[in-house]
């Protein structure tokens, strides 16, 4: 532990970033496996050759920092025991600088080599260290740790397989999988300071050459291609080993680095990539390997398809290549994330690689989601990656945002820009609402809270965020901002900033990313634009009011965090078909016949009010005219309309006139704004129900087709808001509403469903039915349960929420979430309840 005089040691003034450089590391890992115990010993055995320089001094640097730089190497570290160390000056005169101790300081997580002589400035040194450090079992899949594989009988020693013969002399386990353990690496965020020394942070890199000795009957896998493998014959261990080489990394960060001890087989295929990483048009071999279970390896061929469709599709539109000569996906039974996109060796969760012909289309899907995203990490996110972890969206939202793209591209007929509505944007805005939600980009000040920003809103929010961004400048000049963005940050670090540079320079200046989108990533919360039809000045014209309210208005506590300043919103403006229309000013009609117009306008509005008005091209305003203002729900934000709009829209629905993408938008923002705190935000409870009952009457695919049709989102979202109705006011036996009512409101929702389940029906048909399509199943027949279901009514009685127990310290956010979800449910019962009544009574009555 450091002691009182050793304080100038850890000078907070200056990192160890600022004052080392390491080019190369030169890592050696000897795990021992206990043979008896058929376990990984706990301890690690290692060294490291760090290739280093001495930076110069900061500016500034006069105090203590100054005078103690030369006197010492600080490295991350946690866990790591040195045993021996050296430090040699790579001169003629091989000068060899003596280390006088080792210091240890977990608050900072690092380790510091007190010297006994200046280290020159700029001069290349080699450190040398033997340590050994922590292997990690159980459930801490962090640093170096173990992992269980399959593995037959038949690789075990002849002894081994001689001692499981049965009594006829018959190998009865040959049918059998036993499993063996073996190790593998998690090093994202801070974790590779758990395997070895080094300076820890993304915007570091250095080469790396890895070996690994491990037993001769395992496999061992790394970032790079094997260099040389050798037997180690002279080896005093019970298990026989073997030394495996690695060949040099790119230079990249060190929660990339990869290595793996264990039993595969593999299905692998030679690509022709169209690119090379100097951006030359230059065919490029790339081997792509999927390394899974012994005997599985045919269930690996979907997951190598998508790698092999993505990694050419990434390389031609970025125009670069991939750097590296193999990439590999290796699926494995123990991870904390779905996946992670270590440089040429990403790791999958086993579930979300294998495909077999009894997988369902949501686990393919998911898949390739899946394996888009971590291809698209070996350019954005290894290639070129962030400087801090607070710029950690800006490779996960893209990620994010373009691994939709790509299926939305190459599977046309799943309707995918619906799934990322319906669940990455919905989800993403509501932990947006939330109060404990942060910005986009947030400042991290303790390595540990790292792990926290990787969530719904650097993923959900950054993805979501992009794509509006994307659809407001167009296709084309987003990816040519990626382009210019990747080719000029390859191998190095990018904030922010440097993403909005890169956009804006693709759209030519037309557009200001920075002045727009900044405020979007670095506030909490977003907008809730109400908006209503107002007089026009002229009687050919119609004139909406837009009124930009914070998202917080929607909680019923108040935010003290809560984004308060107007942001510039881009609309995508899509209206009524049949009648040319466009915004005044504009220069663009929607809907016209001519190619080269859209079927939706775009327009940037800022500041608390702003009016629209709309014009028409062949006559004057039309009767039960709308107009849309987010289409395909393309914008980060809600949007309420009047009672009035939202009549001409449902009337739309009826008629046919509305497209399923935007049906669901206008679905998740009436019931999300029902409860809000502010009064000018509440959809009428009749307005509601007749949306309801429109939606239910577009027509449905028949069931065949139902899993990748458009209504499909539409009806999910559907039950779940009658899942919210219906066991709010219905439910556990009691009803809030009085009997007649009750009965008419059960009914309503038993013929709102009736269209639906001709094509459900009550049981599965498939056994490869996608789990949204059974889960959309499932609500529907609970609801119908309570619908169907005897029940005393009671204008008061409610349920009351149980007492929570003392929460532990990382479930208190949750309950408080559940506390608050329970009040604003009661307080939506409580106004909802007599304009139920109210709207089935006019309903009778008519």
């Amino acid at each position: 532990e450091p002691k009182e005089e050793d304080a100038g040691l850890w000078w907070e003034g200056v990192a160890p970033e600022d004052e080392i450089g390491v080019g190369e590391y030169c890592l050696h890992f000897s795990p021992l496996l206990d043979h008896d115990a058929n376990t990984w010993d706990t301890r690690l055995v290692a060294t490291a050759t760090l290739c280093l320089h001495r930076k110069a001094p900061p500016a500034g640097d006069h105090g203590t920092g100054n005078a103690k730089a030369g006197r010492r190497i600080r490295l991350h570290a946690i866990g790591v025991v040195v045993e021996e160390c050296s430090l040699k000056v790579v001169s003629a005169e091989e000068k060899t600088i003596p280390i006088e101790t080792v210091l240890y300081n977990d608050d900072v997580e690092q380790l510091c080599f007190v010297l006994g002589d200046d280290l020159p400035e700029a001069t290349p040194a080699q450190l040398f260290i033997k340590y050994h450090t922590r292997i990690y079992k159980d459930d801490e899949h962090r640093g170096v740790y173990v992992v269980q594989f399959a593995d037959r009988p038949a690789t075990a020693s002849t002894e081994q397989s001689l001692s499981t013969l049965g009594d006829e002399g018959n190998d009865e386990s040959n049918s059998e999988e036993r499993m063996v353990p073996g190790l593998a690496t998690h090093f994202e965020p801070v974790d590779a300071r758990r395997a070895f020394p080094c300076i820890d942070l993304p915007a570091h890199k250095s080469s790396f050459l890895i070996t690994v000795t491990a037993p001769s009957a395992y496999d061992v896998i790394s970032n790079m291609p094997v260099m040389s493998q050798e037997e180690d014959k002279a080896s005093e261990e019970a298990v026989p080993l073997k030394t495996v080489r690695f060949e040099r990394t790119p230079r990249m960060s060190s929660y990339l680095v990869c290595w793996i001890v264990g039993k595969f087989d593999f299905i692998e295929s030679d690509i022709i990539l169209p690119y090379n990483t100097d951006g030359e048009k230059k065919d490029t071999p790339l081997v792509v390997r999927v390394y899974t279970p012994v005997g599985e390896q045919e269930k690996g061929r979907y997951a190598m398809e998508m790698a092999d469709m993505s990694l050419k599709y990434y390389s031609q539109n970025f125009e670069c290549g991939y750097p590296l000569p193999k990439l590999d996906i290796i699926a494995i039974q123990n991870l904390d994330a779905l996946a992670m996109e270590n440089w040429g060796a990403m790791v999958f969760l086993q579930d979300f690689t294998l495909v077999s012909s009894e997988t369902p289309l949501s686990r393919k899907q998911r898949i390739s989601r899946l394996v888009f995203h971590e291809v698209m990490h070996q350019w954005i996110g290894n290639l070129v990656s962030v400087k801090l972890w607070k710029y950690l969206w800006v490779k996960e939202g893209f990620a994010r945002y373009l691994e939709y793209f790509l299926v939305t591209g190459f599977f046309p007929q799943w309707h995918y820009w619906d799934h990322f509505v319906a669940e990455i944007q919905t989800d993403a805005m509501k932990r947006d609402e939330a109060k404990w939600t942060h910005p986009v980009e947030v400042e991290i000040a303790n390595p540990r809270d790292i792990v926290h920003v990787f969530d719904m809103i650097s993923y959900g929010k950054g993805a979501s965020v992009l794509r509006m961004i994307a659809s407001y400048i167009g296709p084309t000049v987003m990816w040519k901002g990626l382009r210019m963005f990747i080719n000029k940050h390859k191998h190095g670090a990018v904030s922010t900033e440097d993403l909005w540079a890169a956009l804006t320079a693709a759209a030519d200046g037309a557009v200001d990313i920075n002045a727009l989108a900044d405020s979007w990533i670095k506030a909490s919360g977003h907008p809730i634009l109400a908006v209503r039809q107002v007089p026009s000045d002229e009687a050919s014209t119609v004139t909406y009011q837009i009124t930009q309210h914070p998202s917080s208005e929607l909680l019923l506590f108040p935010l003290s965090h809560s984004c308060t300043d107007q942001l510039s919103v881009p609309l995508f403006i899509r209206t009524a078909p049949g009648v040319v229309a466009r915004v005044q000013g504009s220069s663009k009609w929607i809907n016209a016949d001519e190619p080269a117009q859209s079927t939706y306008s775009t327009q940037l509005i800022s500041g608390t009010d702003t009016t629209l008005t709309f014009e028409f091209k062949d006559a004057g305003a039309p009767k039960q005219w709308w107009a849309i203002l987010n289409a395909n729900r393309s914008g980060f934000y809600r949007i309420y309309y009047s009672s009035e709009i939202l009549e001409s829209i449902t009337q739309g629905i009826r008629q046919g006139q509305v497209a399923p993408e935007d049906v669901l938008s206008i679905l998740i923002d009436a019931f999300s704004t029902e409860t809000a705190s502010h009064p000018d935000l509440q959809v009428s409870t009749h307005a509601f129900l007749d949306l309801l009952e429109a939606v239910s009457q577009m027509p449905i695919d028949n069931q065949a087709s139902f899993a990748e049709s458009s209504t499909l989102y539409v009806w999910t979202q559907v039950a779940k808001i009658l899942n919210y109705w219906v066991h709010s006011l219905l439910a556990d036996d009691v009803s809030v509403l009085d009997a007649s009512t009750s009965a008419a409101f059960a009914a309503y929702v038993s013929k709102l469903y009736a269209p639906l389940m001709d094509v459900l029906t009550l049981v599965p048909t498939d056994e490869r039915e996608p789990d949204t399509v059974t889960t959309l199943r499932g609500s529907v027949l609970s609801q119908l349960a309570v619908c169907n279901a005897p029940r005393v009514t009671s204008s008061s009685q409610q349920q009351q929420p149980q007492q929570p127990q003392q929460p532990q310290p990382q479930q208190r956010q949750r309950q408080q979430q559940q506390q608050e979800d329970t009040a604003r449910r009661h307080k939506w019962v409580a106004a909802q309840a007599p304009l139920v009544a109210k709207y089935f009574a006019a309903q009778q009555s008519q």
